[in-house]
Parts: structure tokens; sequence; C-alpha cells
């Protein structure tokens, strides 16, 4: 976080790969409060969070079991117009098969389930 928060002062500013990238890390890290703020800060700097961005974060909060914020993250994605990827919904495919049928889970993948037919077994 460091050394990203030095870009600007460096006469560096992040585009939308640099902030994916953090979004990345900071799922990995389990730190999805940071993610969150980094999303928001994206925004707030004037790029659009695209498929990229949503993608890593909706799997950040899969992974841990924030099903219902995964879902309004994956709403708020489709009124923007932009479709999970084949890692989102094979995640949620995942969770399913291992902690069985969830309401919250069950909804999400029927919202994503166009983009979810070309998943190999």
């Amino acid at each position: 976080m460091e050394l990203f928060n030095a870009l600007p002062s460096r006469g560096i500013l992040p585009d939308e790969f640099t902030y994916s990238s953090m979004i990345s890390g900071l799922c990995r890290e389990g730190s999805l409060e940071d993610a969150r703020d980094m999303l928001k800060k994206m925004e707030k700097n004037g790029y659009m969070a695209d498929s990229v961005a949503y993608n890593i974060f909706i799997r950040g909060l899969l992974k841990k079991n924030e099903y219902c914020e995964a879902v309004l993250h994956l709403e708020e994605m489709s009124s923007l117009g932009l479709t999970p990827d084949i890692s989102t919904c094979e995640i949620v495919l995942k969770i399913i098969l291992e902690k069985g049928p969830d309401s919250t889970l069950l909804h999400m993948l029927l919202n994503i389930k166009g983009n979810c037919e070309n998943i190999s077994s």
C-alpha cells in the first residue's frame, strides 16, 4: 500500500490496471475492506471499475463467505453492462458443491448462468 500511495508524489498516476492489481492483491491477502476502499478510490479518481476489477472483488468476497455483498456487486456490475467471467462462475459452483445449496448463491448462479455455459469439467 505504501508504494501505491507514493505513486502520485512521484508523478505516476494509477490506471485501471494498477487499481485492479491492487484490488487483486488486497483480496488475496483477505483485506476486503481495503479492496472495497480501493474500488471506491478508483471511481473517485475518474476510473470506472471494469469487469476485471469487479470479478476480482466478487471472487474475494465469495472466498470469505460474503455472499450477500457478492450478489450486490454482481447486480451492480450487471447494471453497468459488465459480465462475470468464467472463474467467477466456477467459484460460485465450487462453493455450492462444497457447502451445499444456499439461496443467495443459487440466486447469484441464476444471474450469471448465461456466462457459465462454457465451463468445462
